[in-house]
Parts: C-alpha cells; sequence; structure tokens
C-alpha cells in the first residue's frame, strides 16, 4: 500500500469518527467543577465511562 493510500485511509477513518461526534457545551461555574469531578476524578469518570461521553473543564488557571 502507497504511502497516499494510508493517508487517504487515515483521514477517511478520522472523518467517520468525526462525523457521528456531537459537542455539548455547558457553562458551570468554577467553583463546582471540584464537586463534579469528584476525589481523584472518580466522579468524572464514574459519568464518562456510565455515558461513553468525554468530559472537557477548562484549565483551572483560567479564573485565578
Amino acid at each position: 500500500m502507497s504511502e497516499i493510500e494510508r493517508a487517504k485511509n487515515y483521514i477517511s477513518a478520522t472523518l467517520r469518527v468525526k462525523k457521528d461526534r456531537v459537542t455539548l457545551k455547558m457553562d458551570i461555574h468554577h467553583s463546582i467543577h471540584s464537586h463534579i469531578i469528584g476525589k481523584a476524578g472518580r466522579g468524572i469518570q464514574q459519568v464518562m465511562r456510565a455515558t461513553g461521553c468525554h468530559i472537557h473543564f477548562p484549565d483551572s488557571n483560567k479564573y485565578t
């Protein structure tokens, strides 16, 4: 398989994954983040496992 074919296959696979992706933005006050994340991240890990989603919190330094 040529380099071009490999690149084409890689790009196609990436696009298939992103095609089914949904993004939802929720504005939650930064003081609540630690309650959602939980001790050692267990709370948010449980939510991500149960839902199959990825959850991102903004950099905490943004608010200091």
